[in-house]
Parts: structure tokens; sequence; C-alpha cells
């Protein structure tokens, strides 16, 4: 059962908070870097228009705290003030119905490696970067341990424009893509926060007694550009989805385009031999998840902040965009084996998670997880499973199938919950 969320304020306004980093690192792929003053004065501006849209009532406060950080609503998941990712002695029993694997620091993307009994997170760590990476999970045991790639080897020739390998105690894992090569050999592409914006590739090998990883190279990201997700393509090449990495240049500007949902970001390919490209009729309200098809001739891509998945055909871009809009924030896909796609994401609206999550120092944002299942064809989709919000688990952003098991991740907590659910009777 699904239930209306309405935009509101309430409650009393929070005042200005003065112990935030200048610089803001946000999980839907902007990086805000800017003086406290142009901050104040871009997300003044913006914010209002934004409070007006959404028909809310102004309180007693004044407009300027109202709005002091409006923009870290559209970017989703700012990391800042998450809690430790280390091991703690909190009960890990489920609740409501469903089950967690505990202990996996923000596992914002996950997939299943093939067929084997193991499935690997991407983790984005703490503000700094620092703690986050990837996490493999026994599917059969639950038993998983934070993955150490390899950073020693030089690039590969297809990387040979990477600058080196990242710095291993600031990488920080966003989305995630897995191809695989041959029985026990996968490549894994992984979104990079940490040190610099890029697209990180490696080896991920499951010949020893437990899957091991080995850098490969890197694809650095366009100048001002954050990638959120990536998928592999044919022949080497790769896409990801992309926003502004803000800046006091063009702040003003990109804020205001957010503050009206207005499109500020899109999908980019890149390949070696003619670099990064932007996929025509890609322009979303905030780029998040990311799929192309088997065939490589359509790509799927999210506009977050209105809720939007959008098929686009890559091979003729004359063809009419097709989309589906749901009734939640939706943050990432993933196929299941027969080719359908779930989407998960966020019962929410951006002032909502701003208030309750994104500016407080909550260890877990209690807001509800909604898993809709896509038809690709049809671009119709259905709402198959809500997860409650609890101070356990809330904001999911990513789901997997496994056993007729919803595996779910989120952006802020230490947990990965389980919900059971036969999608082949759907």
């Amino acid at each position: 059962m699904t239930r209306q969320v309405h935009s509101r304020l309430a409650g009393p306004c929070w005042t200005r908070r003065t112990d935030l980093p200048h610089t803001l690192n946000l999980s839907l792929g902007f990086r805000f870097h800017a003086s406290q003053a142009m901050i104040k004065k871009e997300m003044y501006k913006s914010g209002l228009a934004l409070i007006e849209s959404e028909g809310l009532a102004m309180t007693q406060c004044t407009r300027s705290k109202i709005v002091s950080g409006v923009m870290s609503v559209f970017v989703l998941s700012a990391l800042f003030l998450l809690p430790s990712t280390g091991a703690t002695n909190e009960s890990c029993e489920g609740t409501n119905g469903y089950e967690f694997i505990c202990n996996i620091p923000s596992a914002e993307d996950l997939l299943r490696i093939g067929d084997s009994d193991f499935v690997i997170t991407g983790g984005m760590g703490r503000p700094d970067w620092s703690h986050g990476g990837f996490s493999i999970v026994n599917v059969t045991t639950r038993a998983h341990h934070e993955a150490s790639p390899d950073f020693a080897s030089e690039a590969i020739d297809l990387y040979r424009s990477c600058p080196g390998a990242p710095d291993p105690s600031a990488f920080s894992v966003h989305g995630i893509s897995l191809r695989q090569d041959d029985e026990n050999e996968y490549t894994v592409y992984a979104v990079n926060h940490g040190g610099r914006e890029s697209v990180e590739v490696f080896n991920l090998s499951l010949k020893g007694e437990r899957p091991s990883l080995r850098w490969q190279g890197c694809v650095i990201l366009p100048g001002g550009l954050a990638a959120n997700s990536v998928t592999y393509l044919a022949d080497n090449a790769l896409a990801v989805t992309a926003n502004p990495q803000l800046n006091e240049s063009f702040a003003s500007e990109a804020l205001s385009s957010a503050s009206q949902a207005a499109d500020t970001g899109g999908v980019y390919e890149w390949r070696l031999t003619d670099g990064w490209k932007m996929v025509p009729n890609s322009e979303v309200s905030v780029a998040n998840g990311i799929l192309a098809s088997a065939d490589n001739e359509w790509v799927y891509v999210v506009g977050w902040a209105n809720g939007v998945i959008r098929k686009i055909n890559r091979f003729k871009p004359s063809t009419p965009a097709s989309e589906t809009k749901t009734r939640f924030l939706v943050d990432n896909l993933r196929y299941l084996p027969d080719g359908r796609i779930l989407a998960t994401g966020q019962r929410t609206t951006p002032v909502q998670l701003l208030q309750d999550c994104v500016l407080t120092s909550v260890p877990v944002c209690r807001v509800d997880t909604v898993v809709a299942l896509l038809d690709p064809k049809t671009m119709t989709h259905e709402e198959v499973a809500e997860i409650p919000a609890s101070k356990e688990f809330g904001s999911g952003t990513a789901a997997i199938s496994i056993g007729g098991e919803l595996w779910v991740g989120t952006f802020r907590g230490t947990r990965i919950a389980i919900v059971k659910k036969p999608l082949d009777r759907i």
C-alpha cells in the first residue's frame, strides 16, 4: 500500500549551522566548493523560488534561515555528519518483518557478482571521503568484509591518459557497474569522488578463496562535472550520469535551475577514440541512476528531483524519448534476470529530506523506501515494496533481487535491509 506525502514545513525553523564544511560532498553528483558568504547569498535567492513554488507557509523565522541549505536538497544525500563506519555492538535482529545485514558502511549501490555467492557494494564514506570503498557480502552466510583493492599496478593501455591510481585513503565509491569477462573474471566500474572526480576501473577475480580487486585505470570526468552512476557499454566504452560540480563561477545559474527542478544534468559517454560526449535527449533534473539495454541501443536515466525515468535511443537520437513518472524520488536502477528493472528511491520531497536528514546528524535517514518494477518495453511501472522508515534503516537507494528477497542499500546508515519478495510471481 502506498501513501501520499505532502510538501510542507513543520515545526520551528532551524538555525544556520556554523560547523558544516565549506566543501560539501554530495551523493547525487554535485560537489559544492564556495565561500560561506556566496553559499548564503545564492541559496537564499534560489531557495525562495523552491519554497514558494512548493506553496509552503512561512513561519516566524526569517526567510534566510529557511533557505540556508536548500541546494543540498537537490543533491539528496549530503554526506557530512555520517555516523562512524566501524563495527558496533548494536543488535542486528530484524524488525517489522525485515532482516538486516549490519556494519556495512553506506552501501549506496550494490550488485550480485554474476550467479556467484557474493554481492559487491559501493560505499561513499565520510565527508572527507575516508572509509569509503567496496564491501563484499556472502549471499549464503551473509558474512562480509571491506575489500582492499590492489592499487600498485600501472594503468592498462586503454586508460593510458589516466594520471595514476587514486589515493587509497581517499577512495570513495558511488555508483558501480559490473561486466563479466569470463567465468571467474569481471570488470568493475566505480564512480569515485575522493581526491578526483573519476570513474575507476578494476579487475575483479573470483579465483581465490574470496573475491579480489586489482586497479586497472581511470577516466577523469570533464572539468566542472561530478558523476553519480555508471554503466559499461560495448567496445570498452562507458556512460555516466553527471551533474555540475558547483563553484563560485556558475553557482548562481546552477542553483537557480535546481530550485525550479529544471534540467541540471544528463548522460555522458566516454570512449578512447572520442573522449566524453553528452548523449542527446538525456538532460534531466538531477541525473541519478542509469542502465543500458543488452544491445546498447537504449539507456535508461533517472531524473531524481521529479521522479522520472527516461528511455533514450543512443543509435537514433531523432527517436522520441519515452518516460514514466513515479510518486517517489527515484535513485538507482537494477536489472532483474528476466530483463525488468527495479527502481528504488525515497518517499519524500526535497524539502523534507533537507529538514529531516541532510542538515542533521541523524545516523539513519528515517524516510520511507520505495521499490518499483519497471517494464522497459512499455515504460510502465508498479510499486512492489515499501519499507517504512525506522531507527534501523531508511532512505533506500538501490535494490537487487536474490532468491525471492530484495536486498536494499542506503546512502546513510550501516545496514542492508532484506525484504521477502518473490518477484517472479508479479
